[in-house]
Order: C-alpha cells, then structure tokens, then sequence
C-alpha cells in the first residue's frame, strides 16, 4: 500500500481510502495532548488491534475493503503515519481473512419494494431452493423483496427497525446502536435522514453482518432498478437497498443483482464454491 498526503493528492478516486480523523480508520489519538508522534503511533497500534480482536464492525468493514495496491491517505506523510501501521497489520491479521475458505451459510435476501410480480415469485422459489441447500435467509421484513424472500425460506432471521414494523414479529425488532453508527459511515446524507430512515438503514447492517456485526453473509442477492452491485454504481434508483449493497462491497460480500442477466449464473458459481457445498447438490434442482 501508499501512504499519500492528501494536500498533495487533493483528488480522490473511489480506490484511494481517506484515513484522517473522522474516518473509519482515522487514529482516535492525538499529537499533543496523547504524546509525541512515537507514542500516539504506538496508541493507535494497540487501539487497531483492539478493534479487530473484538471484531469491530466499522472498523473491519474498512479494513476488509483494503487490498495490496490502496492508496492511504492523510496529512502526516512524509512523516511516521499510522498509515503505515495500517498496512502492516492488514499484511499480518486482514488479509490472511480474506484468503480463508471460511464462508458462513447465510445470505441477505432483499431488495426494492416495488419489485415486479414475476422476480418475487422467483425470490420465493430461489429462497426455497437455497433453504435446501442449508443456507438461513437474512432479510427486512419489508413489503416486496423482502416478503418475496421470506416466503420461501423456512430458516430465516429477520431483523425489523423497530417493533411492529410491518405487522410483523421478530427477536431482531430493533437494530443495535453499533448498526446505527455503521449505517451513518455507509449513508452519505445520515444526518438529514428521519429518526425512521435511519432505523431502516440501520437494520440493513444487520442483513449483512448479522444479529452480532461479526458473522457476516455469504452473498446478498437483491433486485434494484439500476442492477447496482457495488458501493461506486448505486445510484439514487438504488434506493435503500444501497446501503447493504454498500456495506458488502466493502466487506468482500458478494452482490448480486437479480436486475442484471448474468446474476443468476454468477450465484451459481459462487454457491457451488462454498466448502460446504456438495458435488450432487445444485442451485437448479
């Protein structure tokens, strides 16, 4: 990885990860009043490895978005920079992670509300076959892609907002505070949202990462009106469904969207990768 001072490298490209202050990876200590530079280094290396040791969720999404060929950027390059710390423990602890066959059997069924007829009965059946295939369905609740969804599957989690919502029921009826401060770094206007916007959103970290934001989805498997699959091509025809494709992105979670031709083969692939899989099964019957 670079480590590159942002005044000189004002531009930022969707693959150049900001680590300043306030960012996710930014160093919660400062030169001054936590110490010198060696000692707020050496703060911000025994903060980091915290944070991965209790699995922090916006901390790892962050990291696991990292590869061998980011660009860091702050203000303290030429200087010691936690960048530089950054990149070493992503060598020693992310990416051995990322190179694990280890896959858990869940995935994240959502999508638009205003989903066409025929993709929902697909979703139910694909739910279906998925449930046989020993897979739990992570999804909102919400009308639509959703329903669609969980129709299907007879092992599902199924993490509400808040209470009630939709007439439904649920032990996940409220996103954890974690979610929320997740959800403000993958929002890009979080603060001009409504307090019920924003539990949506919130509950979307959930259908990811899980009940805990540490047992993240296998794949997510969606349907959007502009076939978005990545943090950088949501639009605003994305919707809320944005969000969790966001938040997959940059976990390594593997979108796909049911608006685009080739999603259904791709999935195929992807399942029939998995550890667990076996040679006779198939997402096809």
């Amino acid at each position: 990885m670079k480590v590159l001072n942002k005044k000189h490298y004002p531009k930022i490209s969707s693959d150049d990860i900001y680590i300043g202050r306030g960012s996710q990876l930014g160093n919660p200590h400062q030169i001054g009043p936590d110490g010198d530079r060696d000692t707020v280094l050496a703060r911000y290396e025994h903060w980091l490895n915290e944070q991965i040791d209790s699995r922090n969720p916006i901390v790892m999404s962050a990291l696991l978005s990292l590869h061998e060929d980011s660009q860091l950027l702050c203000y303290c390059a030429p200087s010691p920079c936690h960048g530089e710390i950054i990149d070493r423990i992503w060598q020693e602890r992310i990416k051995p992670i990322l190179d694990s066959p280890e896959r858990n059997l869940a995935y994240a069924g959502i999508g638009a509300r205003a989903t066409a007829d025929p993709t929902l009965r697909f979703m139910q059946a694909l739910a279906g076959r998925l449930d046989e295939l020993g897979f739990t369905l992570r999804s909102g609740g919400a009308d639509g892609a959703d329903s669609a969804f969980n129709k299907g599957a007879s092992n599902a989690e199924v993490f509400l907002p808040w209470p009630g919502f939709n007439k439904q029921k649920s032990v996940y009826d409220s996103p954890s505070l974690e979610a929320y401060r997740l959800a403000a770094y993958f929002h890009p206007a979080w603060k001009r949202l409504k307090p019920s916007v924003q539990s949506l959103m919130a509950r979307n970290c959930h259908q990811v990462l899980g009940a805990n934001l540490r047992s993240p989805s296998d794949f997510v498997v969606c349907w959007t009106l502009d076939g978005a699959e990545t943090r950088q091509s949501r639009t605003q025809a994305t919707g809320g469904t944005g969000l969790a494709i966001a938040l997959a992105d940059s976990c390594r979670i593997p979108v796909f969207n049911l608006k685009n031709p080739d999603a259904m083969a791709r999935l195929k692939t992807h399942i029939e990768s998995h550890p667990e899989y076996h040679p006779k099964q198939t997402l096809g019957g």
